[in-house]
């Protein structure tokens, strides 16, 4: 696998790769990873590799690669593959393809990001000309790829939109239920300092300006006009902390609305536990991961309706799907706060869903996808 993100970078792409390279190495594949390293950083794994790399100028939270050390190319040359995995179409994807051809091997893509959503990262150039830039890449990558994965059916449109003509495969990132299905929501509630009984949201994930979180904290100032003893808990980090911790001051809310900060997975379950509600109003979103990991820990979900949240969430069954409007974001989330037979409801069919994303099937489903691309390729090694 090659990508130009992984840990300590926190993200839904990184959250991917990992659970998928845990599931295919406990049913005995061997993955070996190939990611930017980080001054400071070590893994522990000998299966990842990492290149130089430096902060990306205009974002600040990626890295940009260069292919040095050229050793981990000559790992992959001594220790030839079946399959090449990309997981970004940039910098280190790139680098994946060229080692595919050079070792006549196929490679499969996934996209798992709207590329085209986050040029307003790069300042000065045209975005217009950026979202065709970002487009075109995409396309050209998928259309010379053996084969494509994308995370949702909104996804696979989306990519046949825009020119795809590759068969694409819909494999939703799989979650490790376990994980979200025990968790103690006094550790939460001590840790942020909640009084005991108030009604809870929470919102997990990244700060950008794609997720749309001046809306959520908009929507929740209605909310805790008409429920004065509510909380907001937003977990994560990013671009956009500052100016929203600002917009709580702004809003009088700084002390109902708390910055938890990025958390280690296995915490994140503590304050999904706590809470009565989970927010969430990004448009961008190619699957809705953390609303998928937030129904497994049984917090119902009310999200804005588009583009991957309408695929996690089944509206009306564990959750609600409203339009990226205040009230009804508002109304939909005092509609859960308030009412505890509805939420309990919401709660055991959003564990029942959760089940049915587990990352065995996304394994099981992915090595399907590589098994196909390499019976297909000419001169490849046959599958193990």
């Amino acid at each position: 696998m090659f990508a130009d993100c992984y840990h300590p970078v926190i993200n839904g792409v990184v959250t991917s790769i990992e659970i998928l390279k845990n599931r295919l190495e406990a049913m005995d594949e061997q993955v070996e990873l190939f990611v930017p390293g980080k001054a400071g950083y070590h893994d522990n794994d000998p299966h990842i590799h990492r290149f130089f790399s430096v902060t990306a100028p205009f974002h600040r939270e990626s890295r940009f690669s260069l292919p040095y050390p050229w050793s981990n190319v000559n790992h992959l040359k001594r220790n030839r593959p079946d399959v090449v995995h990309i997981q970004t179409p940039f910098n280190l994807g790139l680098l994946g393809e060229w080692c595919a051809r050079r070792l006549k091997i196929p490679f499969v893509f996934t996209h798992h990001t709207l590329w085209e959503e986050y040029v307003h990262y790069i300042p000065l150039l045209s975005k217009r000309m950026l979202r065709k830039t970002a487009i075109d890449v995409t396309r050209s990558l998928c259309n010379r790829s053996h084969g494509i994965i994308a995370p949702s059916e909104e996804v696979r449109e989306r990519l046949i939109e825009q020119g795809v003509t590759r068969e694409i495969e819909v494999i939703p990132t799989g979650i490790d239920v376990e994980l979200f299905l025990e968790g103690d929501r006094e550790v939460a509630r001590a840790a942020v300092g909640v009084p005991e009984g108030a009604p809870v949201a929470v919102y997990v994930g990244r700060m950008g300006k794609e997720k749309s979180l001046a809306f959520l904290l908009d929507a929740f100032a209605v909310i805790a006009q008409r429920l004065p003893e509510a909380h907001l808990i937003m977990v994560g980090g990013g671009p956009e902390r500052t100016p929203l911790e600002e917009q709580a001051k702004a809003l009088g809310l700084a002390d109902r609305i708390h910055f938890a900060g990025y958390l280690k997975r296995s915490e994140l379950v503590h304050y999904l536990k706590l809470a009565r509600v989970f927010l969430f109003a990004s448009v961008t979103e190619t699957q809705g991961l953390v609303s998928l990991e937030a129904q497994a820990a049984g917090c119902p979900v009310v999200a804005v309706r588009a583009s991957g949240s309408s695929e996690a969430v089944a509206d009306g069954v564990t959750g609600y799907l409203v339009p990226q409007e205040k009230e009804p974001f508002a109304e939909a989330a005092l509609r859960v706060l308030t009412d505890a037979e509805l939420r309990a409801r919401f709660s055991e069919a959003g564990v029942a869903r959760g089940w049915s994303f587990s990352s065995k099937a996304m394994g099981d489903r992915t090595l399907a996808v590589y098994r196909r691309a390499v019976e297909s390729y000419p001169g490849a090694l046959a599958p193990a």
